[in-house]
């Protein structure tokens, strides 16, 4: 028998106190154990989750901070009081103090957003002393380089080759940048060859790296592909005017495709999940 009136040979409690048990043989003989005193500890608060914001771009990151404790674990697994998440989800992280009592934060929710797709209509040549609307989409966005103001690009009087940015922030407050080049030719002294755009599309956008890539001319072109320090990551000559490519051996980021040759070169971002 137990101090706590409990018949058994084990005995779950939940509350602090004193227990012994009463034990007696078949010749109806008692002996009485010793004492264990069971102390019952509070659980500790419950933590709190702290972030700039909810939400993230593609290709952004954010930091999720747990208030103060002994050890931390996250429900994607880490086990420090800050994490840097790149993934939307719902995010909690259970405390333990140091008397080994537990308590799980509420769930914290993240919002990831995909990058506006962005473009610029194909532009150029044109002659030095020419000026030149430019037409982004979508629209509301801002254009940026030499000689340009507002949506207006105007050489001044200068030949070569100028390139041209396209900065678009979509209502979630995501922003993707797409850049062409403009060709300007001295038409006083000189007269304007066949000039062909380098265009082209790559869809899907992002992909876990299939992908297709169409273009309106290839003009003796070259595919090359970097990551955002700048390494070349492939290059190929392109000899169709539709390619299917399979990039999935790269690892998961940004890369900037650019298709280029003697005289004009373009470039897209993608994103490999």
């Amino acid at each position: 028998m137990w101090s706590n009136g409990e018949n058994n040979q084990q005995i779950i409690v939940s509350t602090q106190g004193d227990y012994f048990v009463t034990v007696k043989d078949a010749n109806g003989c008692e002996a009485i154990s010793n004492t264990v005193t069971v102390e019952a500890y509070p659980s500790p608060t419950a933590p709190t989750i702290s972030s700039s914001s909810t939400s993230i771009c593609e290709g952004e990151s954010i930091t999720l901070s747990s208030s103060s404790s002994v050890d931390y674990e996250w429900s994607n697994g880490a086990t420090t009081q800050n994490i840097e998440v790149d993934e939307g989800g719902s995010y909690y992280v259970t405390i333990t103090d140091v008397n080994g009592c537990s308590s799980t934060s509420l769930i914290t929710t993240i919002t990831k957003y995909d990058l506006p797709i962005v473009s610029i209509d194909t532009a150029g040549p044109i002659c030095s002393d020419d000026e030149i609307t430019l037409v982004g989409t979508p629209s509301g966005g801002v254009f940026g380089g030499a000689n340009i103001q507002g949506n207006v690009f105007n050489p001044a009087n200068q030949a070569g080759l100028f390139d041209v940015t396209y900065a678009y922030t979509d209502g979630n407050g995501c922003e993707n940048t797409t850049s062409i080049t403009i060709l300007v030719e001295d038409c006083d002294n000189a007269t304007i060859n066949e000039y062909y755009s380098l265009e082209f599309e790559l869809f899907p956008n992002p992909s876990s790296g299939q992908v297709t890539l169409r273009f309106n001319s290839l003009s003796n072109s070259i595919l090359e592909i970097s990551d955002l320090s700048g390494k070349v990551v492939f290059t190929q000559s392109m000899n169709d005017m539709v390619n299917e490519l399979d990039f999935s051996y790269f690892a998961p980021g940004m890369y900037l495709f650019t298709l280029k040759n003697s005289s004009f070169s373009n470039t897209i971002r993608w994103i490999k999940n």
